[in-house]
């Protein structure tokens, strides 16, 4: 998706306002496809004073489409898919886009479009990672939550700045500001409640953003974890 100046879409957790794409799957007997693959998003405040996560610019929804395990031999097939998304600058317009894929069960060779390879390769370097190298401990404390965020011995590293992107959209004031400090073996980040927030939270699940990335590459931005509270 190619966003035109100033426009942006949204992200599976959209924030105060906006609406996720939606991708819905017309596929051929036997095939398969999986969950939109979500790349990092960006924080967007609005000026009353609101915050959605999504995409400026330019992004790539990747989605796994697996067949079945026996294809009848030069055959072809269909994949279609029918995309939803809304697109917000001063205002919000809806879209919708049907798109058409054929192929041919006889194809053995992967089509060598270097451009559209290098974007898939960038992309998937924005999904989030899940590593052992670090490890995010959850706290309740009255109106925040505290996450306390401790790499492992072998890990040199001075962080200077963290976001924190929750799945659940019910879970933070997402227009608030989150505090980053430096604590004893490591970074705790504190996150104000939403005040719309009705139930005990048993975990917080969602992404540490980060640009100095979470290897010591510097490649890897986004860190996924699932923490439960600790009360």
């Amino acid at each position: 998706m190619t966003m035109d100046e100033g426009w942006h879409t949204y992200w599976r957790n959209s924030g105060d306002s906006g609406l996720p794409t939606h991708m819905q799957w017309y596929l051929p007997k036997g095939f398969g496809a999986g969950d939109i693959q979500w790349s990092y998003p960006k924080r967007f405040d609005y000026s009353q004073g609101l915050t959605g996560y999504g995409y400026d610019g330019k992004v790539i929804l990747l989605t796994e489409i697996w067949p079945p395990e026996e294809l009848p031999a030069n055959e072809e097939f269909q994949i279609n898919a029918q995309v939803r998304w809304l697109s917000c600058e001063a205002i919000c317009v809806p879209g919708i886009a049907h798109l058409s894929l054929s192929i041919n069960s006889n194809d053995d060779e992967v089509p060598n479009n270097e451009d559209i390879r290098q974007l898939i390769i960038e992309e998937k370097q924005r999904l989030p990672t899940l590593t052992d190298a670090w490890q995010v401990t959850a706290f309740n404390n009255g109106d925040t939550y505290l996450l306390n965020i401790a790499p492992n011995a072998e890990i040199s590293y001075d962080m200077v700045d963290l976001a924190f992107f929750p799945y659940p959209n019910d879970l933070i004031d997402h227009s608030a500001q989150q505090t980053l400090r430096r604590i004893k073996g490591g970074y705790q980040l504190t996150l104000p409640k939403t005040v719309l927030l009705e139930k005990k939270i048993q975990k917080i699940q969602g992404i540490l953003v980060s640009s100095q990335g979470w290897n010591n590459e510097g490649k890897e931005k986004a860190l996924f974890f699932d923490a439960p509270v600790n009360y």
